[in-house]
């Protein structure tokens, strides 16, 4: 039982044997996602980005209308749900800016009281 080459890489942790040309190969995988870390710092932001990118999918719909129906309609789906998710933004924006009015107003009358 010769062993032809033994190889172990960084964080996957494969090993490869080969014996009589037949390469047998164990992999240990991490089976979860990791978070991705973004520039985004606001809802607002992200409407801003979402609202572009949903203009950039609208343009490409709008162009592709009578050429190809496939990518029509795969980017006028994207555009409406960006675009959904734009007044979605801003809804909560505006409930987080009424809610900030509402806990100012009542701190203001607890300091009246007292």
């Amino acid at each position: 039982m010769d062993v032809d080459a033994e190889k172990v890489l960084r964080r996957q942790h494969i090993f490869c044997c080969v014996y009589k040309g037949v390469c047998y190969v164990s992999i240990k995988i991490n089976h979860f996602a990791r978070p991705i870390e973004t520039n985004v710092k606001t809802s607002i932001e992200a409407g801003f980005i979402e609202f572009f990118i949903g203009v950039i999918c609208a343009c490409f719909a709008y162009f592709t209308y009578n050429e190809v129906l496939v990518l029509f309609v795969s980017t006028a789906l994207i555009a409406v749900i960006c675009f959904v998710l734009t007044i979605y933004n801003i809804y909560g924006v505006i409930q987080d800016f009424r809610a900030q009015k509402r806990n100012q107003a009542l701190q203001d009358e607890l300091k009246i009281d007292e």
